[in-house]
């Protein structure tokens, strides 16, 4: 089996031809999705669940989420599984430094050159990986084919289907850990969310960022209706800004089609924005319950690299050829009458059909952070069997997770 895998990869590496990359040097291609929330107990929320689904290999730093993290001024919202592909020929090592500009980094894969001496409970500005590129020769060891295991459809597969240069830590706190990828992950301030206003069939949309937006999509699900903006917006201007959205709505029997015509205009356009191909699908494939499955308005779009790096510098020694970094911003549950849907939902946890109780329940939990701060209000109900329910699922999205609650996915 090992040497199944060791025939992939050196074929994987056969493949880097068609990126052109340099026999000296290496490209380096980055993406990462920037989730916003309106509110701090909302993105905590959601920091838990993305948290909870990651694999129980991967480094952790200091406890995730600490009661003591405040924000100080905008929400401290996550950065959302940044990874990073490397395109070589020669072996060579690499020293990679992720500054995050104001936040800190909590998860990362494979291993990290922390200093032993720093107290693990500390915060991590910075992240800094010791890594070695291969060569074909050195693809051969049985080393290079080493992979953590993970369930079958988890994302770290969408991710090892690139066929990127492999990449391994000189360190070797737990052994030599061979990978396709780098991953990181953690918390740094985030813009405001937009706004949304209803405009008779459309909705106009307010903006107010310090950066442009560009590749702007807008789509809504409202239990089986699919609603999807007729054109993207090529672009949208820093600062205050309105813009009004038309949507078309979709037959339910040409909703799965029409999504996948959208998926795929979503991959030409991250090409465009300089990712190849395979990135652009992993990307796709990896969010595409995030960007495109929710109910509500969900609004997606991409902000320039200039941005990128504000936010998380990145020093590489020696520097890649060519530094490629996209990243999207997407806000889910943007639809004025989200907490309207949401009371309806609760009236309804006091229904006398089980079913129905059970439906509301369901539909609540899907909400996931958009329902933390109205659950509250209704934990002390007047109507108890409404209180308990509340609580249930009030628990369930607890905004301080522990270390130990970090489980594998499964689907």
């Amino acid at each position: 089996m090992r040497g199944f895998i060791a025939a992939l990869l050196l074929g994987a590496c056969g493949a880097l031809s068609a990126l052109d990359a340099p026999p000296d040097g290496y490209e380096l291609h980055e993406w990462g999705v920037f989730p916003l929330a309106p509110s701090q107990a909302w993105a905590n929320c959601d920091m838990r669940a993305e948290w909870n689904a990651l694999p129980a290999f991967i480094f952790r730093g200091a406890p995730l989420i600490p009661e003591r993290v405040q924000p100080r001024g905008n929400i401290m919202a996550p950065a959302a599984k940044p990874v990073l592909f490397f395109y070589a020929q020669k072996a060579q090592t690499v020293k990679l430094s992720i500054h995050f500009t104001d936040g800190r980094a909590l998860v990362w894969w494979p291993d990290a050159s922390l200093d032993p001496r720093i107290d693990p409970q500390a915060e991590l500005p910075i992240l800094t990986f010791d890594l070695q590129l291969p060569d074909q020769a050195s693809l051969a060891n049985a080393n290079w084919a080493q992979r953590e295991a993970v369930p079958k459809e988890h994302w770290f597969e969408n991710l090892r289907a690139v066929k990127a240069t492999p990449i391994a830590p000189t360190l070797k706190r737990k052994g030599l850990h061979a990978e396709d990828f780098l991953y990181y992950d953690g918390i740094t301030k985030a813009p405001a969310a937009p706004s949304v206003a209803r405009k008779g069939t459309a909705v106009t949309l307010g903006t107010q960022m310090p950066f442009a937006l560009l590749d702007t999509l807008v789509l809504e699900r409202n239990g089986k209706t699919l609603r999807i903006a007729k054109n993207w917006i090529a672009r949208i201007e820093p600062g205050a800004q309105s813009s009004d959205v038309e949507f078309n709505e979709v037959p339910e029997a040409e909703q799965a089609k029409r999504i996948e015509a959208l998926k795929a205009e979503m991959i030409k356009r991250l090409e465009a924005a300089g990712l190849t191909n395979a990135e652009g699908v992993a990307l796709v494939k990896t969010w595409s319950a995030g960007l495109f499955e929710r109910q509500g308005l969900t609004f997606i779009s991409r902000f320039p690299q200039e941005t990128y790096e504000a936010w998380l510098p990145l020093k590489a020694d020696p520097a890649p050829n060519k530094l490629v970094r996209v990243g999207l911003l997407v806000c889910p549950h943007l639809e004025p009458e989200r907490e309207a849907r949401m009371e309806a939902l609760i009236k309804q946890l006091a229904a006398e059909d089980f079913n129905e109780r059970n439906a509301a329940q369901k539909a609540l939990s899907e909400y996931g952070g958009a329902a933390f701060d109205l659950l509250k209000k209704h934990l002390q109900d007047a109507d108890a069997e409404t209180a308990k329910a509340c609580r249930n699922i009030f628990n369930a999205l607890e905004l301080h997770p522990s270390n130990n609650a970090l489980r594998v996915e499964k689907k």
